[in-house]
């Protein structure tokens, strides 16, 4: 699997490529961890782990959901938008790499991270450092159901 990979003062994120439409300049500044703005919604990363004043010049566009026909499923919708989803984007410190994981070496999170935080599908080790690999999906649903104001997790 491939995953792309930034870092976060003192671990690494890695967010699937294959839950990625495309990586976007992300030309605007967000402290909170959710808002909506002209029907997109806008996740910060930096926000998630309490870390507001990182950058964040990078957006992942996650790609839609679609049924077996190929069209693309609702996913709830966002605000302002009549229930049609709106493009949902994580914005995320510089994207330091994209690396590819074999499935097997990626082991199910340590216990309390995947306790405390269950948007995590798992973690990988290079050696000395740990990449966190998100769960996009699951995150996206917690902080829609969590925290639709901008509140923290």
């Amino acid at each position: 699997m491939r995953f792309f990979v930034c870092s976060l003062e003192g671990f690494s994120l890695g967010i699937p490529a294959d839950k990625t439409g495309r990586v976007i300049a992300a030309p605007r500044s967000q402290r909170a961890l959710y808002e909506t703005e002209n029907g997109e919604a806008f996740v910060s990363i930096p926000a998630l782990f309490q870390k507001g004043g990182l950058p964040a010049p990078h957006g992942i566009v996650l790609k839609r959901e679609t049924a077996g026909n190929g069209e693309e499923t609702s996913g709830g919708g966002e605000e302002g938008t009549g229930g049609v989803p709106g493009r949902r984007v994580l914005l995320v410190p510089q994207i330091g790499v994209d690396l590819d994981i074999p499935p097997g070496d990626i082991k199910s999170p340590p216990g309390l991270i995947g306790e405390c935080l269950p948007y995590f599908r798992g973690v990988y080790f290079t050696g000395k450092d740990m990449i966190l690999l998100l769960d996009p999906d699951v995150l996206w649903e917690r902080v829609r159901s969590v925290s639709p104001r901008g509140d923290s997790l």
